[in-house]
């Protein structure tokens, strides 16, 4: 997951904030909103037959409020809708660029106790979020060339082991490796051959 929000803020493009409000309604509220309809209904209907199966009204409150069975729609949705605002402050400001990322680097680190309308999970993954737009404004809009030595990603994989079952309270920076980790296969020529293969999908 903080890999898919570092993707996701890599891509970030907004020029116009109510055609983009639009676009991100159309694109992630409308496809929300029917796949958990469709997903209560069973859960509703078939109760012994599906995992954790729930009265209908529980469900659309939970889809509501704290976003259902797809929460990480929910709470990217919400990181677009507020991140213009840290964009346009930060953008052309490189020191208060960095800053930012300080900021949710903490609260990421720090946690946030409230998960109505999932703000614990917003600012969680704004971190990455605002990692995947840094990265983007940095290598001038690609993914730069990897060229770290072939022993770099099996100590990077390692470091994520240690730091997965050794480290209470180290998400945030399990998940940096495990990025680091993904970030330097892509140098890799058997990886980019395989994925490759499945063209828009290798993702």
């Amino acid at each position: 997951m903080p890999l898919f929000f570092v993707i996701a803020g890599f891509c970030y493009s907004c020029r116009d904030y109510k055609s983009y409000v639009r676009k991100k309604f159309l694109h992630l509220a409308v496809p929300y909103t029917a796949f958990n309809l469709i997903d209560m209904l069973p859960r509703q209907l078939l109760a012994s037959l599906v995992n954790r199966p729930k009265p209908m009204t529980e469900s659309l409150m939970r889809a509501i409020l704290r976003g259902g069975e797809y929460w990480f729609i929910y709470t990217l949705f919400i990181i677009l809708m507020v991140y213009p605002l840290v964009f346009r402050l930060t953008a052309k400001n490189k020191p208060l660029m960095f800053g930012a990322g300080a900021l949710f680097l903490a609260v990421s680190l720090h946690g946030i106790s409230e998960d109505i309308f999932l703000i614990d999970r917003v600012g969680y993954y704004l971190f990455f979020f605002h990692a995947g737009v840094m990265a983007r404004i940095f290598s001038g809009g690609r993914w730069p060339e990897v060229k770290a030595p072939v022993f770099v990603m099996p100590v990077m994989f390692w470091l994520w082991l240690v730091l997965l079952w050794g480290v209470n309270g180290g998400r945030v920076f399990t998940a940096l490796a495990g990025i680091i980790t993904c970030y330097l296969m892509t140098g890799y020529k058997l990886f980019n051959d395989t994925f490759s293969r499945f063209g828009a999908y290798s993702l």
